[in-house]
């Protein structure tokens, strides 16, 4: 499980206690209970991008499950891919990507997940 409040931190770590918190529509899991609570406070702060889908597929107008170890903050905003492979094309414009997931969100949001 990725805990997001650490991940705004640019660090990773697994949950060792059964931390969770509901929020935007999902269920996220933290490493302990501070962690939980920052995500509490502020969740949009914390929360993935595009409904915790990946942001490569998004561009691509359709959702995709996410790997956990696909991520990267940009601009204090946590984006996920579905795989590492994906992920090295959304690097290669993070910028551009963004404005095109951004404008294309309002519209896949709507769709099933493939």
């Amino acid at each position: 499980m990725l805990d997001s409040a650490r991940t705004q931190r640019n660090s990773r770590t697994r949950s060792r206690e059964p931390c969770a918190c509901a929020a935007t529509g999902a269920t996220y899991h933290f490493a302990n209970a501070a962690n939980r609570d920052a995500f509490a406070a502020t969740p949009d702060a914390y929360a993935p991008q595009y409904g915790g889908y990946c942001a490569m597929g998004v561009v691509g107008g359709a959702k995709f499950d996410i790997d956990p170890t696909a991520w990267r903050v940009e601009n204090g905003r946590l984006y996920l891919n579905k795989d590492p492979r994906t992920q090295k094309v959304w690097l290669r414009d993070v910028p551009g990507n963004i404005v095109k997931a951004d404008s294309k969100w309002p519209t896949v949001a709507g769709k099933p997940k493939r």
